[in-house]
């Protein structure tokens, strides 16, 4: 356990911060808060490498990173960081962090290195295999004849693979093990004792691109391909994924539990005091760290507060909406048609032109479709359907490309089985005739409208400084 509490002394000991430098400066306030030239630093070169795009110089950012931090005081003035459901999620996060701390890496070394040995072990000198097969199955109640139909099928696939057929294909179409057959065949990769002794015998036998003749194992007739076999790597090779293998099953975060359950015994300190304590002592000597947590705790309050603001308030206007729209109606245009309207299903010709009639005139914007259609139609039992609203062009769906676009090609899928009729409620348009139709380029122009609002109000509103000369310190990020 000792290596488990390495960093116990970090909570019973008081960290001071180390002296100013050139990257303590501060290179801008917002109501006199300061911003420090390493805090933007952080933000500026963390930017590039997730954008992958060309680089913004320090100034371009620097007015983003001062809008986004404008958008974190409105959040905070607003108090959304004293809600429950942000608390929550942010020391979630924060103690998902703070707790791998708890751990010794040399306990995830161990660790990754006992596997290694585990699976050294059980190679005991072979080779890891990648193989592919073809199953062809024999159930257990099968007489002589029937296991020598199946023979004579598999070697009918032996030869045609010897022939020139393409392996993969084959399994594709005729294996019968569902798992391996979408995939060409392919099998993970293998090693002693994770097969039946049948199957691995025979493929061991094999080399590279060699294929053999039917195998009979329990569960029937095998085609085995041996597509690559080799020893196992020196550890120092696999070592990056046995790492990801033990974050993808939480071993970091099971060793982190096990500390902090150990801490919580021996200084008989809550979890919530132990990881507010060692939040202190981390973040006071780790600022990368700290960078880390404020990132998360401001992104979760600017998500909050611009979805107030901004994308729950466009989406809820629908006047302003409809006036983006009846302002934008010439440059909204459609590089293609597309079909606007439903798909109708219903158990006759007479119940679908009836549907579609009502259709056209439209549903009311809080009314979901088959609400619609329960009082006219589906009163006693359900005689129509109708899926949509859709807003498609040629090529996007089957049923419409039949009958909307004339493409005789596509097929018309029915609804339901019982409701054999199918038939379009809508049009084909070269333009959007409604804010409906165009709606997600509405909405854009709608929220692109108050987040410009909001900023303006923003700068007005706060008072922003900018020291010149710590930003010309600044290089541009590549």
């Amino acid at each position: 356990m000792k290596h488990l509490l390495v960093f116990f002394w970090m909570l019973c000991s008081t960290l001071s911060l180390v002296a100013q430098s050139l990257g303590n400066t501060v290179l801008a306030t917002i109501d006199g808060k300061p911003i420090s030239r390493d805090e933007f630093m952080y933000a500026y070169q963390k930017n590039k490498a997730l954008s992958g795009q060309k680089s913004l110089t320090p100034q371009e950012y620097l007015n983003l990173y001062i809008n986004y931090q404008l958008k974190v005081a409105d959040a905070l003035a607003k108090g959304l960081d004293t809600t429950k459901t942000f608390r929550r999620e942010f020391q979630l996060y924060r103690d998902q962090q703070l707790s791998k701390k708890l751990v010794d890496p040399s306990f995830i070394d161990s660790t990754a290195r006992a596997i290694y040995q585990k699976e050294a072990q059980q190679l005991n000198g072979k080779d890891l295999i990648e193989v592919s097969h073809i199953l062809l199955n024999v159930p257990s109640t099968a007489t002589a004849a029937q296991r020598d139909k199946v023979a004579q099928r598999a070697d009918s696939l032996y030869q045609a693979v010897l022939a020139g057929a393409d392996f993969a294909e084959l399994a594709r179409r005729y294996s019968e093990d569902k798992g391996t057959a979408q995939n060409g065949g392919q099998l993970p990769t293998l090693y002693p004792g994770m097969t039946v002794l049948p199957f691995e015998e025979a493929a061991y036998s094999l080399q590279p691109n060699q294929m053999s003749r039917p195998v009979l194992s329990p569960f029937g007739y095998h085609l085995i391909l041996m597509r690559n076999r080799h020893p196992l790597p020196a550890f120092e090779q696999v070592y990056p994924s046995l790492l990801q293998y033990l974050r993808e099953n939480n071993v970091e975060e099971a060793a982190a539990q096990q500390a902090l359950t150990a801490l919580q015994t021996k200084t008989g300190q809550s979890r919530t005091s132990i990881m507010d304590s060692l939040a202190r002592n981390l973040t006071a000597n780790d600022i990368q760290l700290t960078y880390l947590i404020q990132e998360y705790h401001d992104g979760l309050l600017v998500y909050e507060v611009s979805k107030r603001n901004v994308w729950d308030a466009a989406e809820k206007d629908r006047a302003a909406l409809e006036e983006v729209f009846k302002r934008n109606r010439k440059s909204l245009k459609w590089e293609k048609p597309r079909f606007v309207g439903y798909i109708v299903g219903a158990q006759n010709k007479k119940l679908a032109k009836r549907a579609r009639k009502l259709l056209l005139k439209g549903i009311p914007a809080d009314m979901d479709i088959r609400e619609f259609l329960h009082a006219p139609f589906n009163k006693d039992s359900v005689v129509v359907a109708a899926k949509g609203r859709y807003i498609v062009q040629k090529g996007e769906n089957s049923t419409i490309d039949h009958l909307a676009f004339g493409v005789k090609t596509s097929k018309v899928y029915l609804l339901h089985d019982d409701m054999p009729v199918t038939m379009l409620a809508g049009r084909v348009e070269k333009r959007p005739k409604s804010f409906e139709d165009a709606r997600s380029e509405v909405l854009e122009i709608r929220q692109k409208q108050l987040e410009e609002a909001w900023l303006q109000q923003l700068r007005s509103s706060h008072r922003v400084t900018i020291n010149q000369e710590v930003l010309k310190s600044i290089p541009m990020a590549r």
